[in-house]
């Protein structure tokens, strides 16, 4: 089920999806614990388990799919490749009021979209293009991970629930 709310898409996800994701989340934490790759202490700090992280990462990506009415093509050790299509990179935060998290490694060309909340309700709530919002306004240190840019929804381009 989807919802447009201004500039938001509100989506729900069936038990079907929760689950295709979950088990795309298993295969990617099974992949990286097998090849000794870390998620590193960001998600520590935050007590969030690895396996969770990857799960909502799916979660993100078919959320973000379902809005673009195109096919959930997962990945699995695709790294800093896109997450969909060519340029789409998804960031899932759990909590509704954080910013678009965008990393010193992330590319700049890619597109990133925020989605908030935690299964089975998410919140679409915006996008930009790495140039265009990699400016020193947004540059933080929240969590006391690494800096990064945090981007504000205001700074965001509205979703739209294509069909």
């Amino acid at each position: 089920m989807m919802e447009q709310e201004g500039g938001r898409v509100w989506v729900t996800l069936t038990l079907s999806e929760m689950l295709h994701c979950g088990n795309i989340g298993i295969i990617r934490h099974h992949e990286a614990e097998t090849a000794n790759r870390s998620l590193g202490e960001r998600f520590f700090k935050i007590e969030k388990s690895p396996v969770a992280a990857h799960i909502e990462g799916a979660f993100g990506e078919l959320v973000v799919s379902k809005v673009r009415n195109t096919y959930f093509f997962p990945t699995v050790n695709n790294f800093k490749e896109a997450d969909l299509g060519k340029d789409v990179q998804v960031r899932l935060r759990t909590m509704h009021s954080w910013d678009l998290i965008i990393r010193d490694d992330d590319n700049p060309e890619h597109i990133y979209v925020l989605v908030t909340g935690y299964g089975p309700k998410f919140c679409v709530r915006g996008w930009a293009r790495g140039k265009d919002v990699m400016l020193p306004q947004y540059r933080a240190n929240h969590g006391g991970s690494q800096e990064s840019w945090f981007v504000p929804e205001r700074a965001l381009k509205p979703m739209r629930i294509r069909e």
